[in-house]
């Protein structure tokens, strides 16, 4: 599944959208890394930790 970058917030559902931005907000999730070029990793912190991998090329996220 490819999303345009700049479409991101209208792709995703409203509710899990939400959940994301209060997660982010309230500390549970670490600074996204680098892993490779243009593929970034965070870990999550929920009722586990899990990760959390995306890839932004050309404009879109996979």
């Amino acid at each position: 599944m490819q999303i345009p970058l700049n479409q991101f917030e209208q792709c995703i559902d409203e509710t899990i959208l939400k959940r994301g931005f209060s997660y982010f907000k309230n500390g549970y999730v670490n600074e996204p890394e680098e892993i490779t070029p243009g593929v970034y990793e965070a870990i999550v912190q929920g009722s586990e930790d899990y990760s959390v991998q995306l890839e932004i090329k050309n404009g879109n996220i996979t």
